[in-house]
């Protein structure tokens, strides 16, 4: 189970192993929300009537929109959280969050920074972004 596992990997790798990949999935945390939010106000804003109002419908899509921009958008750094996770603390391949910036940029292109976001994007779209539907009632 989990905790097994997680004792296998405090000590093959360190209590350190355990918290691989959080710096950067909590500086992800700011851009990701400030972007998705702003997305889904200009999103609430395009899809308001002339009377100000708007439906559930395009409500809920304001925000399924607004998830996917801010996944784009800070798609990159999810895949770097990735990386750093899944590395071997005693053989990292990499050093630290910059350096598996550059290291993926530089050895597989800008691309390699976005590979995997087409089925995140699905994925996010298959949840219906529960938080919106609360925020617009």
């Amino acid at each position: 189970g989990p905790w097994a596992e997680g004792l296998r990997v405090w000590r093959a790798e360190g209590p350190r192993a355990l918290w691989k990949g959080n710096a950067v999935a909590c500086l992800r945390l700011f851009p990701c929300s400030a972007v998705q939010l702003a997305a889904y106000r200009k999103f609430v804003m395009l899809f308001t009537d002339d009377l100000g109002h708007i439906s559930q419908w395009r409500s809920i899509m304001a925000g399924s929109l607004a998830g996917m921009v801010s996944t784009v958008v800070t798609y990159p750094t999810d895949l770097i959280k990735t990386r750093l996770t899944v590395q071997n603390l005693l053989e990292p391949s990499y050093r630290g969050i910059f350096h598996a910036f550059s290291t993926v940029y530089q050895q597989e292109g800008f691309l390699a920074l976005y590979r995997g976001v087409s089925l995140t994007v699905l994925a996010l779209e298959e949840t219906g972004h529960p938080f919106f539907r609360k925020l617009a009632f």
